[in-house]
């Protein structure tokens, strides 16, 4: 390989990096960078992913993780009609709630904070160095 197409090659990889990196949110970010909202719509999974279609736009459900879902009793329900009460920012849901059947499942609290945070290493809090007063 040349000198040149060695460079291109590094540039595109990179360039590529940044793209990735910057259009995946995570739940944390959604929670915190988003406004709590209650939208209705029906329920959809594609390859595992879960989405929300409502009567004007198209969402993706940030959900947590596998274990809690099973824990909290939570079966997906495709093709439903759903209540989901969360953070929105863009067309991104972080779910606070999700009420399907009459049933209300609990994934965050109303601050943002995960359900099943507090397990682990505390990398799913929303305000993961939080001291006493940051939260305002």
């Amino acid at each position: 390989m040349t000198k040149k197409t060695l460079f291109i090659l590094i540039i595109l990889l990179i360039t590529a990096g940044v793209f990735a990196s910057d259009s995946e949110l995570t739940g944390r970010e959604i929670a915190s960078k988003g406004s709590i909202r209650i939208l209705e719509g029906t329920f959809e999974i594609e390859d595992s992913e879960w989405y929300l279609r409502t009567e004007n736009n198209f969402y993706i459900v940030h959900k947590g993780p596998d274990w809690y879902t099973e824990e909290i009793g939570f079966l997906p329900p495709e093709g439903k009609l759903v209540v989901v009460e969360g953070f929105v920012l863009e067309e991104v849901i972080s779910p606070c709630t999700i009420t399907s059947k009459g049933t209300l499942y609990a994934f965050r609290s109303q601050d943002g904070d995960p359900l099943w945070g507090g397990r682990g290493n505390r990398s799913n809090e929303r305000y993961p160095d939080d001291h006493e007063g940051e939260r305002g």
